[in-house]
């Protein structure tokens, strides 16, 4: 007996989850590929950047042993405005990627109510129900309790890429973060560093003068 295809029962629900796997495959834009950009040799590339803690950037200087270059290094570090404003970036790319995550998993409400009133029997329909068998309560309480959840399908990938994009805005913002350090402690032990040099040669031309006073002397 050859079976009769238009009897063959069928759903549309049956075709969902294939048309789902097509659209998931139809993710907006293309994957991120990281470019070769050539280095030199003679830099460190095995960990991506990162932002320093204070005391990780300060640790360099320590084998100088002088105790106020610490000192700079430490006030420049804590007040300086460069920083400040990198943190803040750092700290805005943070919530933005707090944000994209957040727009992956499913969302929900919950709110309630509450309500008392007392009926006045001066007025309708106080003063009908008062007469009822048995009397009315003119006391009313009133409870409500409510809640909602959704959670959108990321069908066409906008939101991972979304995700995407705020990991890299951090990533940038750390890195960032990182630049500045290095460039606010490098300034200051530059700095530093001539100061002391130029009070080195001012000591070292004071004892040529005073040994060639001394000379015209005798």
């Amino acid at each position: 007996m050859r079976a009769n295809p238009s009897a063959i029962p069928w759903s549309p629900m049956a075709l969902a989850p294939v048309l789902a796997m097509a659209l998931a495959s139809c993710t907006i834009g293309p994957d991120y590929a990281r470019p070769d950009v050539p280095l030199a040799a003679s830099y460190n590339t095995a960990q991506a950047a990162q932002a320093l803690p204070a005391a990780d950037m300060r640790r360099y200087w320590t084998h100088t042993n002088d105790p106020i270059l610490l000192a700079l290094i430490d006030r420049a570090l804590a007040q300086n405005l460069d920083l400040e404003q990198a943190a803040a970036r750092l700290d805005q790319a943070g919530a933005g990627l707090d944000m994209a995550r957040a727009a992956l998993l499913p969302s929900g409400a919950v709110n309630g109510g509450y309500t008392n009133s007392y009926e006045s029997v001066a007025a309708a329909p106080g003063a009908f129900l008062t007469g009822l068998p048995g009397g009315y309560p003119r006391n009313q309480e009133n409870f409500a309790l409510n809640g909602s959840a959704s959670w959108e399908a990321d069908i066409f990938g906008g939101t991972r890429r979304t995700n995407e994009a705020a990991r890299a805005n951090y990533a940038a913002a750390s890195a960032g973060v990182a630049a500045t350090q290095v460039a606010v402690v490098g300034a200051i032990a530059t700095a530093y560093v001539q100061l002391r040099q130029v009070q080195a040669e001012r000591a070292m031309l004071d004892r040529v003068i005073s040994n060639q006073r001394r000379q015209t002397a005798l």
